[in-house]
């Protein structure tokens, strides 16, 4: 059984010297290939020992009760140590709802390189999360090769699929209600690279959120580089080198707000008295800073868990729509903003 679990549309494809998508269209049952290559494939897939995952449910009656029994969790672009709790809260979560199914999760994280495609291992599990920043050849091996899979929190925009994750544009709304509500008219903006799918929403809902409510829409109030500490600092900096007034900074991510702070205390600026600052994911140092960080916070532990409930369904019937799931953060409100003098 374990065998049949490895092997998979490729060595099916290496065997006939068709393609893999070939594979999946005889496979499947769909139009598009010849009757010759047909018989090929089936042949091959015959003396391999190959089993789909549909006749695999159908086995057997725990196996048609759940059918999801091992799970791959493949973090891209992220510490394999898991420092950034964004992704360890998502990990946890998913892990305890395959328990729950009584499934097992294994969990590999892959540098900012990333496997090649061809090496990616997919096929000695049922289903994969995947999560940070996957490289979209291997998101469409696993699509060529019928592999399910949930893209879990992931930055990049334009991969498809099912996906779960935060609700972007609604929730940069809410925080800048939350700043104007407390008197701010002039709000800066820290946000991530443009490629990043929640550095685009979390823009956009700043840019409505300012037009809706009337506050100043100043475009050097804005800059947009990467989410990470050294950015925030150096964004503090340019906005106040260009001159401009603003009362408050809504940083799209943690990590920014974090550089907030840095370069403000450096500058003997005081927040919240001198500058109030809001920031987003609520990631583990946020309530440590000093003044601790009011900012817009994910329950991360139930997208985790969310997710392998998704991948469950998607194993039991592949052929389904993809949906998207967003998940709206709630402001968790501490000591770093405040009304404007």
């Amino acid at each position: 059984m374990e065998r049949r679990l490895k092997i998979g549309l490729k060595d099916i494809a290496e065997q006939t010297g068709v393609s893999s998508a070939a594979v999946s269209l005889v496979l499947n049952n769909r139009p598009g290939v010849s009757s010759e290559t047909r018989r090929k494939v089936h042949d091959v897939a015959k003396r391999l020992g190959y089993q789909s995952r549909q006749a695999r449910r159908a086995g057997g009656g725990a196996g048609l009760a759940n059918p999801l029994r091992s799970v791959g969790f493949y973090a891209f672009g992220v510490n394999a140590a898991l420092g950034h709790s964004y992704y360890g809260d998502i990990l946890s979560g998913a892990s305890a709802s395959a328990r729950d199914l009584g499934a097992r999760l294994s969990f590999e994280a892959f540098d900012s390189g990333g496997p090649n495609a061809d090496e990616l291992p997919i096929h000695a599990v049922d289903g994969l999360l995947l999560t940070g920043r996957p490289p979209r050849e291997c998101v469409m091996r696993l699509q060529r090769e019928d592999v399910p899979y949930v893209l879990v929190c992931c930055s990049l925009a334009h991969l498809p699929g099912d996906t779960i994750g935060p609700e972007n544009v609604e929730s940069s709304y809410r925080a800048i209600s939350y700043l104007a509500g407390l008197g701010h008219k002039r709000i800066a903006y820290l946000g991530g690279e443009p490629v990043n799918i929640d550095a685009r929403e979390r823009y956009l809902g700043y840019r409505w959120a300012i037009e809706d409510l009337g506050l100043d829409t100043d475009p050097g109030l804005t800059l947009s580089s990467y989410f990470d500490v050294e950015h925030g600092e150096c964004g503090l900096r340019q906005l106040l080198d260009q001159a401009v007034e603003f009362t408050a900074v809504y940083a799209a991510s943690d990590y920014l707000a974090m550089g907030v702070y840095n370069s403000a205390r450096d500058l003997a600026i005081k927040i919240p008295r001198d500058l109030s600052v809001c920031g987003f994911d609520n990631n583990s140092l946020s309530e440590t800073l000093h003044p601790a960080l009011t900012t817009m916070s994910l329950d991360r532990d139930r997208v985790g868990r969310l997710a392998i409930r998704r991948l469950a369904e998607v194993v039991a019937d592949p052929s389904q729509q993809s949906i998207h799931t967003r998940l709206p953060a709630e402001l968790v409100e501490r000591q770093s903003c405040t009304r404007p003098d």
